[in-house]
């Protein structure tokens, strides 16, 4: 006969594997999920190219307005609470929608650090819905490529939604092209990164 911790740890078997095929409309399948936070991942191609890359989808809830969470997402200040590893951040107004941000990360060995240019776009600001939109910039005056700094080219998208119950329902977005590394040393690293910086942002944002 089993006992009931070997019942449970069957049962939890069944739940991780079953969640690990789970798949949305878009193509996109569970890879990690907790108590609070969903992560998702497809291999799509990059836009405008053939190159086959990793989308990923993290997707949570909060009791923080849509206001609060917006704010904690785009202060710079809030984002150097947030974001994991992040050694250097600057941020180019161009107008009250659309701006130019810099970060520099240090990435667990053996990946090199990476920096991103980004231009942000603001696609919907309203009482219900905000929508923020990214996509990498070639732009060397604004921040010229470093030696032994791996630009990545990166869309995305964060889409705030205010729910019913007053709450707001975040949903991020990200692709980027692959760097170079076999997926078993990439897969922990990325996974393990975004679900962290997404716990991080729920913290910061519910203070």
């Amino acid at each position: 006969m089993f006992d009931k911790m070997t019942i449970w740890g069957y049962l939890s078997l069944i739940i991780f594997f079953l969640n690990a095929t789970q798949t949305d409309e878009e193509g996109f399948e569970i890879v990690r999920q907790d108590e609070r936070v969903t992560l998702y991942e497809r291999w799509t191609s990059f836009p405008g190219t053939t190159v086959q890359s990793r989308q990923i989808k993290g997707v949570f809830q909060t009791p923080v307005t849509l206001e609060k969470m917006y704010t904690t997402i785009t202060n710079e200040s809030k984002i150097r609470e947030w974001q994991s590893h992040l050694l250097e951040y600057r941020h180019f107004p161009d107008s009250d929608t659309t701006w130019h941000t810099y970060s520099l990360y240090d990435m667990p060995w053996p990946m090199d650090d990476q920096d991103y240019l980004l231009g942000q776009t603001l696609k919907v600001r309203t009482q219900e819905l905000i929508i923020l939109r990214f996509q990498h910039a070639a732009n060397e005056a604004l921040a010229p490529v470093q030696e032994d700094i791996e630009r990545k080219p990166t869309i995305g998208q964060w889409e705030l939604k205010k729910l019913a119950d007053g709450q707001t329902l975040v949903t991020y977005t990200v692709i980027g092209k692959p760097v170079g590394y076999p997926r078993f040393v990439t897969d922990r690293i990325v996974r393990n990164n975004m679900m962290n910086t997404l716990k991080t942002l729920m913290k910061v944002a519910e203070q």
